[in-house]
C-alpha cells in the first residue's frame, strides 16, 4: 500500500499539470536573442552554463519566457533540465514548459531531474539517440504540493544542492588532478627523468635506443566478427573495444563467437601480450592501451583491436607505460591522422611507431617505480570514486525526500494543490469551449 500524501498534496500527470510551449521562431529574424543549445545545459544538475547568438542558427527555434523550464528530450538520460531567467529561443530537441497557477518552474525543474522521472524517460524508447516528445511524457503520475510549499521546496533544494554541487565539483577537481599526476609520471618515465638518479648509480648501463614497435613485437590484428561466426558448438570469449581502456581491461561483459582450431591458435592472447584500440575515429580514445595478463583462458580479439607480443627482454608493462603516456599518445595521434580528419590505427601504422627503449635493467627499474607511484594514486582515485557516488546519491535523496513531503513540514493553511489543478482544467474547458464556438471560415462558393 503506498503511503499517505502529505496534507494539501494531491496526485496527477505531468499532462494534466502542463500544456508546453509551442511558439515556433526564426533566429535570422531575431538577431538579439540568446540562444540555447542543448551542449548549453550541464547534464544531472539543472544548471545552464551559458547560451550563444541567435544569429549562428540556421534552422527554426522554439521561443521561451522568463521562468520557463527546458527539457532536453535527446537522450533523456543526460537529464538535462533547466529554468533560464531570460526570454530567448532555444533548440528543438527541448520541451518549452511554462509554469501557471498550479506549478512553479523552480519547482518542476527540480521534480523533472529526479531519479524516478528520469528512469521513466529513458525507458520510452530505446537506440542510440533515444529521443522522447511529450505526448510520451504527459502520463508521468506523481504527488504535487500546494503552490507555496513548491516554493518552499524549490528554494530549499536550490541552497542544499548547490553545496552538494560544490562538493562534487571539488571532488571532480582532485580527480582531474590525479589524471594530471599521473600523466606526469608516466611522461617522466619515458624521458628518462624518473630514472635520472638510477642511471647516476649505474654508470656503466647501456644507452636509450629508439626502434619501430615491429623491429620489438610482432604486431597482429584480429578476427571480424560476422553472423556466419555465431556462437555455436566451438565458440570463445573475445575482446572488443569496449573491454579495453586506458591501462586496464573491463571483462564484465565478454561475448564470444565460432572460431576454427586454426584460427583460435593464431588469435589466442597470451599473457604478456600488449592491446591497442585500433580507434573509432575520436582523436581522444585512439590507441588505448591495456596489458592481457591471462585472465580468461581460451580468449581471442576482434580485428579493432591490434595485438603486439614482445620480443624477448622487453617488458610489455614497459611499452604499456610509453603507449600511455602523453609521449606515446602523440606519436599515436601523429600516425593515426589523416585528410578526412578522422583518426585510426592500422597494423602497418602500429608497425612503424618510434618507441624509445632503454636497458632491459632500466625498464625494470620504470616498471617498479611507476607501478608505486600509480598505486598511490589508484588508491585516492578509488577514494574519490566512492565519495562521488555517496555525494551523487545525497543529491537524488535530497531529491527524493523534496517530493515525498518529507524535505519540509507542510503547512495546513496552504492553499490545496487539487483545488489549483480544478482551475486549471476549468480554464482549459473554458478555452476549448472558444474554440468550438469560433465562427468557421467557410469556403467561397464555386462559380458555376
Amino acid at each position: 500500500m503506498s503511503a499517505p500524501l502529505p496534507i494539501g498534496w494531491t496526485e496527477t500527470t505531468l499532462g494534466d499539470l502542463i500544456e508546453p510551449r509551442r511558439t515556433k521562431a526564426d533566429p535570422q529574424a531575431t538577431p538579439t536573442a540568446s540562444f540555447v543549445g542543448l551542449e548549453h545545459v550541464e547534464a544531472h544538475t539543472t544548471k545552464l552554463l551559458g547560451t550563444t547568438s541567435a544569429t549562428a542558427m540556421k534552422s527554426s527555434a522554439n521561443a521561451f519566457k522568463r521562468g520557463d523550464v527546458l527539457y532536453g528530450r535527446l537522450r533523456p538520460y543526460l537529464n538535462k533540465v533547466c529554468q533560464p531567467d531570460f526570454d530567448g529561443l532555444c533548440s528543438g530537441e527541448f520541451v518549452v514548459m511554462p509554469e501557471n497557477h498550479a506549478v512553479s518552474g523552480a519547482f518542476l525543474k527540480f521534480r523533472l531531474s529526479a531519479y524516478d522521472f528520469v528512469d521513466f524517460a529513458s525507458h520510452l524508447n530505446s537506440g542510440d539517440r533515444p529521443r522522447v516528445d511529450f505526448g510520451q511524457l504527459r502520463s508521468f503520475t506523481f504527488a504535487l504540493p500546494p503552490i507555496s510549499e513548491q516554493s518552499r521546496i524549490a528554494d530549499t533544494l536550490a541552497h542544499l544542492l548547490n553545496e552538494t554541487d560544490a562538493g562534487i565539483a571539488t571532488l571532480q577537481r582532485c580527480q582531474k588532478k590525479l589524471t594530471d599526476y599521473r600523466a606526469a609520471v608516466l611522461n617522466a618515465a619515458v624521458k628518462g627523468d624518473l630514472t635520472a638518479d638510477w642511471r647516476k648509480r649505474n654508470p656503466g648501463v647501456e644507452h636509450w635506443r629508439r626502434v619501430a614497435f615491429d623491429q620489438i613485437a610482432t604486431i597482429q590484428g584480429g578476427l571480424q566478427k560476422s553472423p556466419a561466426r555465431a556462437p555455436k558448438q566451438h565458440h570463445y570469449p573475445y575482446l572488443r573495444v569496449a573491454n579495453v581502456h586506458r591501462g586496464r581491461l573491463r571483462l564484465d561483459e565478454l561475448r564470444r563467437f565460432e572460431l576454427t582450431p586454426e584460427e583460435l591458435r593464431k588469435l589466442r592472447l597470451e599473457p604478456g601480450d600488449v592491446l591497442l584500440v585500433e580507434g573509432n575515429g575520436s582523436r581522444k580514445e585512439i590507441g588505448r592501451c591495456a596489458l592481457w595478463n591471462g585472465e580468461v583462458e581460451d580468449c581471442v580479439h576482434q580485428n579493432h583491436i591490434i595485438r603486439a607480443r614482445l620480443e624477448e627482454g622487453v617488458l610489455p608493462q614497459y611499452v604499456s607505460i610509453f603507449l600511455n603516456s602523453p609521449t606515446g599518445q602523440l606519436a599515436i595521434q601523429q600516425a593515426a591522422n589523416s585528410t578526412s580528419g578522422l583518426y585510426t590505427l592500422s597494423v602497418k601504422k602500429v608497425k612503424a611507431l618510434s618507441i624509445a627503449l632503454p636497458p632491459a635493467a632500466e625498464q625494470r627499474t620504470i616498471v617498479d617505480v611507476v607501478a608505486s607511484h600509480v598505486s598511490a594514486v589508484d588508491a585516492i582515485s578509488k577514494y574519490l570514486t566512492e565519495k562521488l557516488s555517496q555525494a551523487n546519491s545525497l543529491r537524488q535523496s535530497l531529491l527524493h525526500r523534496a517530493f515525498t513531503g518529507n524535505l519540509l513540514p507542510q503547512d495546513p493553511s496552504d492553499e490545496p494543490a487539487s483545488k489549483l489543478l480544478d482551475r486549471i482544467a476549468n480554464e482549459r474547458t473554458v478555452r476549448q469551449r472558444q474554440r468550438d464556438d469560433s465562427p468557421r471560415q467557410d469556403r467561397p462558393a464555386r462559380q458555376r
